[in-house]
């Protein structure tokens, strides 16, 4: 979507991608820096069309009113480590809102490291450090909240282990 809204790439290829595809079983990451508005409309096309792809929302740093549209149309949240940096308020805000049953986690490896390792070389270790502040945003059993994010993992990717 970035190289649609750049002039580098027609939206109607960027549509084919994102469905033609799919096959029911194939998951999607999507990774939206600025095109959410197009993203939608598409993912909504797809739907009315009856084949909307099963998809994660990589990395999401945005505000709890997106969450609820991409939540709406059966998307998973995933969150990395900007949730631990101390100006993501709106962050904090959509991983209350979350429900659980829709949450992810990941590293970003290499990328977006979390506090205390921002600004160097992301690790799939530094996840411990994601993972303590969304149990602590979310005030729950964090035994519980693992689980289920594990078991969120197993849906959104078709994984059986």
């Amino acid at each position: 979507l970035e190289a649609y809204r750049a002039g580098g790439l027609p939206r109607d290829r960027v549509a084919l991608g994102i469905g033609d595809a799919y096959d029911g079983v194939v998951e999607r990451r999507f990774d939206v820096r600025s095109a959410h508005g197009d993203l939608l409309d598409i993912l909504r096309d797809r739907k009315k069309r009856g084949c909307l792809p099963r998809g994660v929302m990589h990395c999401f740093t945005r505000s709890r009113d997106l969450a609820r549209e991409y939540l709406r149309l059966g998307m998973y949240i995933s969150v990395a480590g900007p949730v631990t940096f101390s100006n993501a308020h709106k962050l904090l805000d959509t991983v209350r809102d979350v429900p659980a049953d829709r949450l992810l986690i990941e590293t970003d490896s290499p990328w977006v490291s979390p506090e205390p390792h921002r600004g160097m070389r992301g690790e799939p270790a530094y996840i411990a450090d994601t993972f303590r502040r969304i149990a602590e945003i979310r005030a729950g059993d964090p035994e519980a909240l693992a689980e289920q994010i594990w078991q969120n993992a197993m849906a959104a990717f078709n994984l059986n282990w």
